[in-house]
């Protein structure tokens, strides 16, 4: 009977060609194993803000368009637009150390406006994981119509997929609501 003279090496060479099937299947469909791992739905634990915690009807005019599938949640001092099903797509990060989810975020305000060098924190705390808080600041620069300041531009970056409370801060006021981060499997 014939031994083969290096059996593991063989054993080997047959699982890096199976790895290497799945992952180019993986990558041919624009997915990652992070990616396949993540639900489009909340999972139960996540109480992501949903149109009845609150929709929010501002006073004309606004500054900012409601789109489609979108409600603005928030009080005449503080207030944005949130998904109505709660859940918040991103890219797939393109390497490590990519966010998750990055966006514009838009924040608007009654009179007082913003106003002009105020300062705007917003920070993530994943409820569902062990990633890091974030903590992100953003200086007031936008306002379609300058005499009021009535709104601003920020960025935010969430690190990873999964279940956030985001908190807003600019000055006194405070806004909380909770997204379920997933990736966009249509744009990636």
């Amino acid at each position: 009977m014939l031994r083969p003279r290096f059996p593991n090496l063989l054993v080997l060479a047959s699982l890096a060609v199976v790895c290497l099937l799945i992952s180019t299947q993986t990558l041919a469909q624009g997915t990652s194993p992070e990616m396949a791992r993540v639900q489009d739905l909340p999972p139960a634990g996540c109480d992501v803000t949903l149109p009845a915690a609150g929709s929010f009807v501002p006073p004309s005019p606004t500054p900012l368009g409601l789109g489609a599938n979108r409600f603005w949640f928030g009080t005449e001092k503080l207030w944005t637009s949130l998904p109505t099903d709660g859940t918040w797509r991103g890219h797939v990060p393109r390497k490590p150390g990519d966010s998750a989810y990055g966006n514009k975020f838009f924040l608007l305000r009654a009179y007082p406006g913003f106003s002009e060098g105020a300062w705007i924190t917003i920070t993530g705390k994943r409820l569902d994981g062990s990633t890091r808080p974030f903590t992100q600041r953003s200086y007031r620069y936008a306002s379609d119509r300058a005499e009021d300041n009535a709104m601003t531009v920020g960025g935010i970056s969430i690190p990873a997929y999964g279940c956030w409370k985001i908190t807003v801060r600019y000055t006194e006021q405070e806004l909380t609501f909770t997204a379920w981060v997933v990736p966009d499997r249509k744009a990636n």
